[in-house]
């Protein structure tokens, strides 16, 4: 054999082993328990809140969103649980592509609405919830009937699957109904019907889509965490993880919570989340809830926000909240996500215009630690005396050289400045009224469709304090170093 002929025949075995690492890798299945993803969005309940509870922490890993599919990294996750009952949320075209990409790669998709009640009428409209459940269910060849009084039936049906699919109904030999079931129709007819009513209308089917699995159910009650079918519900959960290898990524640290408030409704919190349970999510809630409640007293204007997505503080510990309340220790440590918290339910009531320079911040920063400190937590008060030290040691004859409508670039000077601003916020609170800021808040949020959401000029933020402060609010200011134009008009929003 000659030298080039042993080359060649070395970069061929190469090559071969090449492609073999690269079969096994791909073939490789993710070693740990099911990354189970729960959509709360369409509708929120409690007794899936403890689907984390009731599932073995070894075989399950639990996140409850409250964020849209669209704003989720899904490929962090195994099985996506969508449920539709009573509420009408929009399902968009691009989230239905998102979830069809991620069961098509592999992911396992939980479908539960309801197929109709009587009271619904026969006619399909997109105010009815099943409309916006048939968005997605279409694009997997089922659909959610809702002729009146189709499925009326209670009591036990016989839980059945074909033979490759033993796994789903192992040592199950009947479904109990919690209530009426609605109607579910197998488009293309190859589904596999897990639960069917005595005249062979769908209740449960399930089927393959791509390198995914697909199951729809139309009884929004029947497979309830802890109810009477939930065995069914773990082998369906089981049935649906990957067959073939998915991304080994972790769930995002963050979980989205609900309303902070009733008042703050549609606003989510996103927290670490690392398989913490129903009941430790609730009392964080009940946490965060004081927060928003207090916030909105204090500076009396109601969050517009949609979805919050908190940054937190670097060294934030990782298990927050479950290992702490889990451990028995205070609400304190759960500071650092309230105070993350705090700042942006605060950030949401002044927009869609942001105060200019490092008014923003020390308005974030002001009621966050005021508001903390007024509910008890002693980080907030620690704080806010660090604060007041720190604008203490500032020498006066600097003080009008740090000009809050500038944002430093040193570290140093930018805590200075912000020690300086929370004060003059205090001085301007002082001056012109309790309520002072609360109305800067409401003239901030007035705008038109075509209104600008880029920060306010030094002029606009004079223009406004003069206009809510008094008709000196403006000197008042530049003798404090605040450069502000003296403009001779009113500020009218």
């Amino acid at each position: 054999m000659t030298l080039s002929a042993v080359r060649r025949a070395r970069l061929a075995l190469i090559c071969l082993l090449i492609a073999t690492l690269g079969v096994g890798a791909a073939t490789a299945q993710r070693r740990g328990p099911i990354r189970v993803l729960v959509d709360q969005t369409r509708e929120y309940s409690s007794e899936w809140m403890t689907l984390g509870d009731t599932l073995p922490a070894a075989e399950f890993l639990v996140t409850q969103s409250f964020a849209s599919v669209s704003g989720q990294p899904l490929d962090a996750f195994d099985v996506l649980v969508v449920r539709y009952d009573t509420k009408d949320t929009v399902w968009s075209a691009p989230m239905t592509e998102l979830v069809k990409r991620f069961v098509r790669t592999g992911g396992g998709l939980l479908l539960i609405a309801h197929g109709g009640h009587w009271y619904m009428g026969p006619s399909e409209s997109a105010e009815h919830p099943i409309y916006q459940a048939n968005r997605l269910a279409s694009a997997f060849d089922f659909r959610f009937e809702i002729e009146a009084d189709k499925l009326e039936v209670r009591g036990e049906l016989a839980v059945s699957a074909p033979s490759a699919q033993q796994e789903i109904t192992q040592g199950i030999g009947t479904y109990t109904l919690t209530e009426a079931p609605g109607s579910l129709t197998d488009i293309t007819g190859s589904a596999y019907p897990i639960v069917s009513s005595a005249g062979n209308q769908l209740v449960i089917a399930a089927r393959g889509h791509g390198r995914g699995r697909v199951v729809a159910c139309s009884d929004p009650k029947g497979l309830v965490p802890g109810g009477p079918n939930d065995a069914l519900l773990r082998n369906l959960l089981t049935w649906l993880k990957p067959t073939e290898s998915r991304p080994d990524s972790s769930p995002p640290q963050q979980l989205v919570l609900p309303s902070v408030t009733h008042r703050f409704r549609e606003v989510g919190v996103a927290i670490p989340a690392e398989l913490t349970t129903g009941t430790q999510l609730l009392a964080f809630e009940m946490a965060l809830r004081d927060v928003g409640d207090a916030l909105e007293k204090s500076i009396g204007v109601q969050s517009r926000g949609q979805h919050l997505v908190l940054v937190l503080p670097e060294g934030t510990p990782s298990l927050i909240p479950g290992a702490y309340i889990a451990e028995g220790a205070s609400y304190s440590d759960l500071y650092p996500v309230l105070q993350a918290a705090a700042r942006a339910i605060a950030a949401s009531c002044v927009t869609p215009r942001q105060l200019p320079g490092m008014f923003q911040v020390a308005w974030e920063h002001h009621w966050a630690l005021r508001t903390l400190g007024a509910l008890g937590y002693t980080r907030a008060t620690a704080e806010w005396q660090a604060v007041a030290d720190r604008f203490a040691a500032i020498e006066e004859s600097r003080l009008t050289s740090l000009d809050p409508l500038v944002v430093p670039e040193d570290r140093e000077a930018y805590l200075d400045v912000l020690a300086r601003t929370v004060f003059l916020m205090e001085g301007m609170e002082t001056r012109f009224g309790a309520d002072f800021w609360k109305i800067i808040a409401q003239r901030n949020r007035v705008s038109t469709p075509l209104a600008a959401v880029a920060p306010m000029t030094p002029a606009e933020f004079g223009n406004m304090a003069q206009d809510v402060g008094g008709y000196e609010a403006r000197q008042w200011l530049r003798e404090r170093g605040v450069q502000v134009p003296d403009e001779s008009r009113p500020y009218r929003p």
